[in-house]
């Protein structure tokens, strides 16, 4: 197995070198254009939320905002108010600013590991700015159906921490989240070089997955460029270029809205390994946040739909699509998304496998009264 896996990576990164030999002038004119994007717009769009989320643990404002939050995060979520900070930053600072301000409290001590990784879930979100401007201006010509978009991803967010939460609120939590705040003569400095150092890191896979997108449609057949599965390919690969794609889709507007509503749940993979960068300068691992983003696009997705009737929806990419949506797709789209994230419960994981560790030990005729409720 371990035979086959290397061949495929060897073939895979042999293509590549070969696909950037053959297309230069493509993969230099992508890597100028992602270049730009950075300047132009993470630049002042990002940069300043990243100096903001280290100023926000260094000066011990986190703190002061976790000792207010915990009234509700704790029944809400179960976990200590410490993690409020990264709730909030995440849903206005945009991706990864959430995973940022996790890995700060995780090093800070606010949190734990259990905690930073459970938090990771459905703190990291996309940015009101991107949602309004980008997508609902840009793609459906109205800010107003960006707003619907932006509750429909954070309210799947929250859904999400609310439904995966663990079984048993935070203990003695308090106390972990009074870190003694730093100057801010001292503070400031740290802030913007751990900033930049995030910063840089961004923007290096936006260049990469930007080439990497401009060689695929370089490569494949203009039919395949151009077809439905693969704009929504780019979207997974990387998000503000495939939501850019969605206009040609050859679908009606109730599919292109929940296909930008999954699209944005997701994130896309440019934005998970931007954030998996972040992360393991923490030292945490992120397989909850991959998880929990999966779910997420599912779930925006779901709801999408069953809001897209009640919505003045434009009739973008209308022909060759279906004339309605199935009776009752939206509803078992959702039912779907909360059944997958019952099954990826934390608990749900642990109880199953100290069952099947007590049926190791025990034996399966002494493990099923226990499973069952019986004694």
């Amino acid at each position: 197995m371990r035979r086959v896996q290397m061949g495929l990576t060897v073939c895979l990164l042999l293509g590549a070198a070969a696909a950037l030999l053959l297309l230069p002038e493509t993969a230099a004119a992508a890597a100028g254009t992602a270049v730009e994007l950075c300047l132009s717009t993470l630049l002042p769009s990002l940069f300043p939320y990243f100096v903001l989320t280290e100023l926000w643990v260094l000066l011990g404002a986190a703190g002061t905002l976790g000792r207010r939050a915990g009234r509700w995060m704790g029944p809400l979520f179960h976990l200590p108010g410490a993690a409020a900070p990264a709730l909030l930053l995440g849903a206005i600072g945009g991706y990864p600013v959430g995973a940022q301000a996790v890995g700060r409290l995780y090093d800070q001590g606010a949190l734990t590991r259990t905690e930073a990784e459970q938090t990771l879930l459905f703190c990291n979100n996309a940015g009101p700015a991107f949602v309004l401007g980008v997508v609902g201006g840009g793609l459906f010509g109205s800010p107003g159906l960006g707003a619907v978009l932006l509750a429909i991803h954070l309210g799947s967010a929250v859904l999400l921490g609310v439904f995966l939460r663990p079984e048993g609120r935070p203990r003695n939590s308090q106390a972990r989240s009074d870190a003694p705040p730093v100057p801010f003569q001292t503070a400031l400095p740290l802030a913007v070089r751990q900033a930049g150092s995030s910063f840089l890191s961004v923007c290096l896979f936006v260049v990469f997955f930007s080439v990497v997108s401009a060689l695929l449609t370089a490569l494949v057949p203009a039919p395949t460029a151009q077809s439905s599965l693969f704009a929504l390919a780019l979207g997974a690969l990387e998000l503000a270029g495939g939501t850019v794609r969605l206009a040609a889709l050859s679908w009606p507007g109730p599919w292109v809205f929940a296909a930008a509503a999954g699209l944005l749940g997701f994130g896309g993979l440019c934005v998970q390994m931007q954030t998996q960068a972040i992360l393991s300068r923490f030292g945490l691992s992120g397989r909850t946040f991959r998880r929990g983003k999966l779910l997420q696009g599912l779930l925006s997705a779901a709801l999408a739909l069953i809001l897209a009737p009640l919505l003045p929806l434009p009739a973008v990419c209308w022909t060759g699509g279906p004339a309605a949506l199935p009776a009752g797709l939206p509803w078992a789209a959702g039912a779907a998304a909360l059944v997958l994230a019952w099954i990826f419960r934390p608990h749900a994981k642990n109880t199953l496998w100290k069952s099947r560790r007590k049926s190791a030990i025990m034996g399966p005729k002494e493990v099923l009264p226990c499973c069952f409720g019986k004694r």
